[in-house]
């Protein structure tokens, strides 16, 4: 979605506003930001070892992978927000 509606986004995108007047500026390459993040949350979550042991053993496999990809998915539904907003 970051790479498609690249090319229609203005060179700058506000993110900050006071008073429903634009307040700050981003450059639109901030867009794949997301993404970025969606790639580490899924190698990251792929590695279940990295939790503490009390969460390791609160979430039985299914339940670990379901808390990913529901991550996964509010970060996609995020980006795509973001997006529909700059457009």
């Amino acid at each position: 979605a970051a790479v498609i509606s690249f090319p229609f986004l203005p060179e700058e995108i506000p993110f900050h506003f006071s008073d429903g007047a634009p307040g700050n500026y981003m450059s639109k390459y901030f867009i794949f930001l997301i993404p970025i993040l969606q790639f580490f949350i899924m190698i990251s979550g792929s590695n279940r070892n990295m939790l503490p042991d009390q969460l390791n053993q609160l979430l039985n496999d299914s339940e670990y992978s379901w808390a990913v990809f529901g991550i996964l998915v509010f970060t996609l539904l995020l980006e795509l927000l973001i997006i529909a907003v700059m457009l």
